[in-house]
């Protein structure tokens, strides 16, 4: 594995509010919407891992 690069992209965590439809950034509200108070909320994005590319010689 001698001169491999591993390459890594952070995706923002997103949450969306089922109560009123807003998405917003889970780390800076955690789990409470910042739109309406509800807890009814759930992850939408920021948890998925993706291997987009392999070269190999």
């Amino acid at each position: 594995m001698e001169g491999c690069e591993l390459e890594v992209e952070d995706v923002p965590a997103v949450t969306r509010c089922e109560a009123c439809g807003t998405d917003y950034g889970t780390v800076e509200h955690g789990r409470i919407c910042p739109a309406c108070g509800s807890d009814q909320t759930y992850l939408l994005r920021g948890r998925e891992v993706m291997i987009k590319q392999i070269e190999a010689y």
